[in-house]
């Protein structure tokens, strides 16, 4: 399996500042990380970001739905009363991709023909106190 990680992010049309964040981890784990912040919350992503950063490089059965599951839920709570941010990650287990999102980014994926097939749902973002792992 061949997977790339890349990003790049840019201030929209009429803002001052970007809401987007990222990380990619390239450890014993190889992951990404995107999250969007709502309503002027560049912040907001970044602190999801920087959690999930302590999240994954603790124990965990990472290739476990109910780990993902859980950690929108710490996500979630940990923006409670400010802004809202929506939460795509993957990670690359052996050669099982895993993840979750929270929120309405989208992950892709596209065959050797270039056919792309959603694998995530629209959810509540992270913040809104009623998160949940969507899990493709």
């Amino acid at each position: 399996m061949k997977v790339e990680c890349y990003s790049a992010t840019r201030t929209q049309l009429d803002k001052t500042s970007n809401e987007d964040a990222f990380l990619i981890g390239r450890g014993p784990i190889l992951y990404a990380v995107l999250c969007d912040g709502a309503g002027n919350a560049q912040q907001s992503a970044k602190k999801v970001c920087s959690l999930f950063e302590k999240l994954i490089s603790g124990p965990a059965e990472i290739q476990d739905s109910a780990t993902w599951q859980r950690w929108i839920k710490i996500l979630d709570s940990s923006l409670l009363g400010g802004h809202q941010s929506t939460f795509l990650g993957v990670a690359l287990v052996g050669s099982q991709l895993v993840g979750a999102s929270a929120g309405d980014s989208r992950l892709y994926l596209s065959d050797h023909e270039g056919e792309l097939r959603i694998l995530t749902k629209t959810t509540k973002r992270l913040g809104s106190g009623r998160a949940e792992a969507s899990i493709g």
